[in-house]
């Protein structure tokens, strides 16, 4: 067993027999490990450099589980051990939602869409901030770190440090979205409510069992940011990403607003703040935190695909054709 997974579960859960260990295939920024007591019950165990905000995200997912009605893994611990923190959480049933979203049928795939949307609804509904940026704890509290309350800097800042991520297949569309920033943020709202903003709420950070949703996973580096920039962003990694037909994806987007309207109206947007938060989201989604282009579809799209993919969405939402 991981000399760091022993140490977790030794020092909150002294006693216990550990019968497995599994490590899945998947993975990012956290180590990750499937625990399996003798007794029967199973945890998840995460592990990262101390202050590299762990603890925020065990926080959140606790304050996430008592004020809303999210589905999320009950946090066990949380805690430092061998030089790392931790976090230790029941595991949720199901299987990975990534991999089965494709295969359920059509309307049972547009009722875990629009979960998702009233999901998103809930968390605006119960976090909101006082500034725009990173979320962090204090004081025991959730807040804004190094806040801002200027939503136009803070925003044309978020989609620069996106664009300089981007790599190869890219590099004609920077201008014209630098361009587009430049002409419109003055058009943004100065300073719309600060929300939640969940960055990575989709189906690949989710469970469902018997075709509905069982819990939502990976609350990593939160934000704080206007609910318009949150929409348009969840409704790309979870509506548009998954099936080619355009009129089921349409159905999905559908779906996805609905089960927002559940819970709050959605935000007004000029014609100005949809097409540049579309935009924000292509961008923001195209490559991941080390560069790597993320690969849309299940099965998966190839890099080159995959470029396609984000190129087609981001001329679209800069031609002004934004659907969220």
């Amino acid at each position: 067993m991981d000399r760091t997974v022993a140490a977790a579960v030794a020092d909150a859960l002294p006693g216990v027999t550990v019968a497995a260990v599994e490590t899945p295939a998947t993975g990012n920024t956290k180590r990750t490990a499937f625990v399996s007591l003798a007794d029967g019950r199973e945890f998840v165990v995460q592990s990262r450099p101390t202050g590299e905000g762990l603890a925020i995200e065990a926080r959140l997912a606790r304050e996430v589980a008592d004020r809303t009605g999210v589905p999320v893994p009950r946090v066990v611990a949380a805690g430092t051990a061998d030089g790392v923190e931790y976090v230790i959480a029941e595991r949720a049933p199901g299987e990975d939602l990534h991999a089965r979203f494709v295969d359920l049928a059509p309307g049972d795939r547009e009722r875990v869409v629009r979960s998702m949307g009233r999901w998103l609804a809930d968390l605006h509904a119960a976090f909101e901030f006082d500034g725009y940026g990173a979320v962090t704890v204090r004081d025991g509290r959730l807040v804004v770190a190094d806040r801002t309350t200027d939503w136009r800097a803070w925003f044309e800042g978020y989609v620069g440090r996106a664009l300089a991520r981007l790599g190869d297949g890219f590099e004609d569309l920077v201008p014209r979205v630098r361009e587009a920033l430049h002409e419109g943020v003055e058009d943004l709202p100065a300073a719309p409510p600060a929300r939640l903003f969940p960055w990575d709420l989709r189906p690949g950070n989710a469970t469902v069992a018997d075709d509905r949703v069982t819990a939502l996973l990976d609350w990593d580096d939160p934000l704080a940011a206007a609910r318009g920039l949150s929409v348009a962003k969840t409704a790309y990694v979870t509506a548009d990403w998954y099936l080619p037909d355009p009129t089921a994806t349409d159905r999905l987007r559908a779906a996805f607003l609905d089960g927002y309207r559940d819970g709050l109206a959605p935000p007004d947007r000029s014609g100005t703040e949809r097409r540049l938060y579309r935009v924000a989201a292509v961008v923001a989604s195209a490559v991941d935190s080390r560069g790597r282009v993320t690969r849309p579809r299940y099965p998966e799209l190839d890099d080159e695909a995959a470029v396609d993919f984000h190129r087609r969405h981001l001329l679209s939402a800069l031609n002004g054709e934004t659907r969220v």
